[in-house]
């Protein structure tokens, strides 16, 4: 859900001073990508704090991964130019539809602290973010196979958004399989997400991994596979289910081989190590546990030591990231 930071004009230097504000008060959940604008003029609105998500500037999109406190905080302590409470443009609750930038609200007064208290108490609810992006069918750019091509899959057109999105963060998840560990595989996953109409990039079994969607060399195919980040993430998905209970950990050469596919994907879309995460971790409605919260976290420290082994220089960033 959206958290405004008093809705700036959308003047560049005042975003710009949003993006400065967040990067001196919240250094470690900040840095800054300058390809953004895209994304930024779809959404048609500038300043804004997604809880769990990213604050957009502008030409800028400032990567931060906020707690609802934190950006109820940041929206809070931050001062925009004009101290009018402001209205996003196709906002359409509370009655505050339809005011443009820097306008005061329709029907009435409503102060910048009543607004921002609404704004926080939408996103403790759960709402999904928006999509950010521009529809982008198709791309001049070659395909990129990350598997043997004998284990490229296609999923049908009906399981995925006739959508190109660049990746911004890799989002792990098991399939769920409960039929027993002999069918923890990767053509089963690939079935059973068919037969959803739902899909990831990749299924992982013990012995290989299944591409399922087409990659390009920066955007990617939007999948079906985390409700509200599908606009921003690779999904991968590891045959098995309740990775947590030890009766149901993966098979090590499962885990080796998604360690191996998520650090190749990593470098090739320049996807940070803070932008792994679980599918758990991106649920607002908290319902989801794949792949496990003590799985994810053993997960990342082998990511980490297998990163470090590759190269000095990617085991130093990962301690800055």
């Amino acid at each position: 859900m959206v958290l405004t930071c008093g809705l700036l004009s959308p003047r560049r230097g005042h975003c710009t001073s949003l993006l400065d504000f967040l990067q001196t008060n919240y250094p470690s959940n900040t840095h800054s990508d300058l390809s953004g604008l895209s994304a930024c003029r779809a959404l048609g609105a500038t300043g804004h704090i997604f809880a769990n998500q990213y604050v957009l500037c502008c030409d800028r999109v400032a990567f931060a991964r906020f707690t609802c406190a934190q950006a109820s905080e940041a929206s809070l302590n931050y001062r925009p130019v004009r101290k009018k409470c402001n209205q996003m443009a196709g906002f359409p609750l509370f009655g505050l539809g339809g005011a443009g930038y820097n306008q005061p609200v329709t029907g009435g007064r409503v102060s910048r602290r009543r607004f921002l208290v609404m704004s926080a108490g939408l996103a403790a609810a759960g709402f999904a973010p928006p999509t950010p992006t521009t529809p982008n069918p198709d791309t001049a750019e070659r395909r990129e196979y990350f598997v043997p091509l004998d284990d490229y899959h296609e999923l049908p057109p009906a399981c995925y958004e006739p959508n190109l999105i660049r990746p911004l963060e890799i989002i792990l998840h098991w399939d769920g399989n409960r039929k027993g560990r002999d069918l923890w595989l990767a053509p089963i996953t690939y079935e059973t997400l068919k037969y959803l109409q739902q899909s990831s990039h990749f299924a992982v079994d013990y012995r290989r991994a299944w591409q399922m969607l087409p990659m390009h060399r920066t955007v990617v195919q939007e999948s079906h596979g985390a409700k509200g980040y599908n606009w921003e993430a690779i999904n991968v998905e590891m045959a098995g289910t309740d990775f947590d209970r030890p009766e149901n950990s993966p098979p090590e050469s499962e885990i080796r081989l998604t360690i191996r596919l998520v650090s190749q994907l990593m470098d090739f879309y320049r996807i940070t190590f803070g932008h792994v995460v679980g599918h758990f971790e991106r649920d607002p409605r908290g319902d989801k546990k794949d792949p496990g919260v003590e799985f994810m976290a053993d997960f990342r420290e082998r990511l980490k030591t297998y990163r470090a082994s590759l190269s000095p220089i990617k085991g130093i960033s990962l301690a800055d990231i």
